[in-house]
């Protein structure tokens, strides 16, 4: 998952530690729940969701500063984005390719080279929607499973960069069109997850609000707790409930939908809580060196 999003060193943003630290927190989140190591009840899914706010907070501001300087170029930011994810995808994917050679029996092998085939085109999400649930006790024998979350993220900026590019010379209302498309992206997860789980969970239509609130903060559509005793109870109250999420979920809550809303909003309240200073979550945690 770090491969796919920008930092805040490049561009024109200024780097927030924070973030990192955030980051690092929904990394090692995936890595307990794909080792089992959690007692909670193996939800540390719920780190991709912080990811997917993350990555549309830092984007969306790289985006926007160039949007409004005019000098944003979808040649020139599909090419930045080609050379962050692909020395690192198709380092994975050659070499899980390899360990298929020797590991795998033959019709295994065919599964895993269409895989391939997909994840390299950034369809490997639509692929694993067409085979089976992410639950299911076939998907540890995935091993390229994990890469749906960065098909979700490109489909989502082919499409994101043109739609501000339109507001910005159409002189559209952002706030209006962000949250069109959060209202309909979060309903139609809503609706879908009690009804088809496997679409809702790796479909960018019901994926999409979970990155466009981080743009919600990138585009300072919302207000940003100026005061100290804001800034820490604000962070304080995101990664509380991230960290509750991981302790009320399991494979079997339905998800994304309503459940998604803690780590979603978790990580949007630690975001903001650190937009216009330090706060104790970003001083004694978030941004310590090892973190």
């Amino acid at each position: 998952m770090q491969a796919t999003t920008a930092t805040a060193r490049e561009g024109s943003i200024s780097y927030r530690p924070d973030i990192d630290g955030l980051r690092t927190i929904a990394v090692l989140l995936v890595v307990v729940f794909h080792f089992h190591l959690f007692p909670g009840g193996d939800s540390g899914f719920v780190g991709v969701d912080v990811f997917f706010v993350i990555s549309g907070y830092l984007i969306t501001k790289l985006i926007a500063a160039d949007v409004a300087d005019n000098t944003f170029s979808i040649a020139h930011f599909y090419v930045r984005r080609a050379k962050r994810i692909l020395p690192a995808l198709f380092t994975v994917l050659i070499s899980t390719w390899i360990l298929g050679l020797w590991l795998l029996v033959p019709s295994e092998r065919a599964a895993l080279g269409h895989t391939i085939a997909s994840a390299a085109a950034f369809t490997s999400n639509v692929g694993f929607w067409q085979d089976t649930g992410y639950f299911d006790i076939m998907a540890e024998r995935k091993p390229l499973l994990h890469t749906w979350s960065l098909a979700v993220e490109e489909q989502f900026y082919l499409l994101w960069p043109v739609a501000l590019l339109l507001a910005n010379r159409f002189r559209f209302n952002r706030g209006y069109e962000v949250a069109t498309f959060i209202a309909a992206s979060f309903a139609f997860s809503v609706y879908l997850v009690e009804r088809h789980p496997p679409t809702a969970f790796y479909l960018l239509p019901s994926r999409a609000w979970e990155l466009l609130i981080g743009a919600v903060l990138a585009l300072k559509l919302v207000p940003f707790p100026s005061s100290e005793l804001m800034r820490n109870v604000g962070a304080l109250a995101g990664l509380a409930l991230i960290a509750t999420s991981l302790f009320v979920f399991g494979p079997d809550t339905p998800f994304p939908g309503w459940s998604a809303l803690l780590p979603c909003v978790g990580a949007g309240l630690v975001i903001a809580s650190g937009e216009r200073g330090d706060n104790v979550a970003s001083k004694y945690l978030l941004s310590l060196r090892p973190v």
